[in-house]
């Protein structure tokens, strides 16, 4: 179901449709307690503020930018399991309404 796909420094920048939102998936350069958190796993060191390897930003169908988040994600799988959940609030809110 990827839209498309690029080949960013042995990284992949790709887009991904789920129940009518785009979520872009990106390589980022991390935050360097980042890095030192993925070799010591010492929770500690992250405030949650940090960039992480990879961010996303989740599209409406007008291709508005809704949602975006850059902290503390080691990898893509990690993005689109958290893009797909900040899509499914996002539908749950606007039923509450």
């Amino acid at each position: 179901m990827n839209l498309t796909e690029e080949k960013i420094n042995d990284a992949i920048n790709y887009e991904v449709e789920h129940e009518n939102y785009v979520i872009n998936i990106f390589p980022l350069t991390p935050d360097p307690k980042f890095v030192e958190f993925e070799k010591t796993e010492d929770m500690d060191i992250l405030s949650g503020d940090e960039i992480g390897n990879y961010g996303y930003r989740i599209y409406d169908q007008n291709k508005d930018v809704i949602y975006e988040d850059l902290c503390c994600m080691g990898d893509d799988g990690a993005c689109l399991e958290n893009a797909k959940d900040e899509i499914r609030i996002l539908i749950e809110e606007m039923s509450d309404e």
